[in-house]
């Protein structure tokens, strides 16, 4: 777990000049989250920090930073990037789970393998499993 700084601003720029016309309004939002996921990568879990790097408002980033905090995956200013960072993993795939928790869709909770389970709100189901190198799953 570490506060990372990263060359993914151009990646992190783009993106959000993307959001700005997309049509639905579904697709928007979870990549606005994400975006939100990939700068605290950038610049740490810190609101002031977040608000000013997105742009997004205050109100936004605090309610994303409960549900994440809540999730383990923000601790102080750090972000629990072990799954992204997981070279067997997809770092898309687990910016887009982390996404998913920051809107609200999925929990995550720990497993018996020192990873983590995230389970869908509605539905209960577990919805992805990650589990760190080297453990049994």
């Amino acid at each position: 777990m570490r506060h990372r700084s990263t060359d993914k601003s151009a990646f992190l720029n783009d993106l959000k000049r993307q959001v700005a016309s997309m049509k639905d309004p579904e697709n928007r939002n979870i990549t606005q989250h994400m975006i939100v996921v990939m700068a605290a990568l950038e610049v740490g879990a810190n609101l002031d920090r977040l608000v000013a790097r997105t742009g997004y408002p205050r109100e936004f980033i605090e309610g994303i930073s409960l549900r994440m905090r809540k999730a383990g995956i923000w601790i102080g200013e750090l972000v629990d990037d072990r799954e992204l960072s997981d070279q067997d993993s997809e770092l898309l795939r687990g910016i887009f789970g982390h996404a998913l928790v920051a809107q609200g869709e999925v929990t995550r909770k720990p497993n018996m393998n020192g990873g983590y389970v995230y389970i869908d709100v509605e539905t209960g189901e577990v919805s992805g499993e990650w589990s760190p190198k080297g453990s049994q799953t």
